[in-house]
């Protein structure tokens, strides 16, 4: 059972409050639980993340679009699993909703790759990409 509602939230509360003032290792290299060979983590660069990823932009419905997209995602080493492209809403010429699906690629790489798209004229908008973790 424990200690009870209020004791063990106030535990948990002070606990996360010496995470936010910065005194977390301090106490709790303190506790014999951790060993005395407690080691620090090795942080990553997020850049140098591999992961698959979701890409979704608007793009101008006309020939070539997929192909300068393909184009520039290939040449920062990034390998498309998937694509689908939406019918436009309404008839027009406004720009329709393009998703990818990658393979595993360097988040660095991405970024990269979508700083150039953002620059070709048959982009619209602000495209959105997540990470999809498996």
């Amino acid at each position: 059972r424990g200690a009870g509602g209020a004791p063990t939230s106030s535990a948990v509360v002070a606990d996360l409050i010496d995470v936010a003032l910065g005194k977390a290792e301090k106490r709790f290299r303190a506790l014999s639980i951790y060993g005395p060979n407690l080691r620090q983590a090795k942080l990553r660069k997020m850049g140098d993340i591999e992961s698959s990823y979701y890409l979704r932009c608007m793009a101008a419905d006309q020939p070539g679009v997929l192909g300068q997209v393909a184009g520039i995602l290939g040449a920062h080493r990034i390998s498309i699993l998937s694509v689908i492209q939406k019918e436009r809403a309404s008839k027009g010429k406004g720009p329709v909703p393009v998703v990818f699906m990658t393979h595993p690629a360097r988040e660095g790489d991405l970024q990269k790759a979508l700083t150039r798209l953002k620059r070709l004229p048959v982009i619209k908008g602000r495209g959105i990409y997540i990470r999809a973790e498996s």
